[in-house]
């Protein structure tokens, strides 16, 4: 897994940092939720995808 044009697989740290700038674009897009409490802390989490709705297309090259 990782990115078009990389030229060598991703570690699991650079793999983690890609979901967590997507999860924060569907979360600017509307299309995650936070849950948890906020003295607590609190998660992103994608919303699940609606039949016939379409998701944020991710970056471009994205694998």
């Amino acid at each position: 897994p990782g990115l078009a044009g990389v030229g060598r697989a991703l570690g699991h740290d650079e793999l983690d940092a890609l979901v967590a700038a997507y999860t924060a674009r569907l979360f600017a897009a509307g299309q995650a939720e936070e849950l948890g409490e906020e003295l607590e802390g609190t998660i992103c989490l994608p919303r699940p995808v609606e039949a016939g709705a379409e998701r944020l297309a991710g970056p471009p090259g994205l694998c």
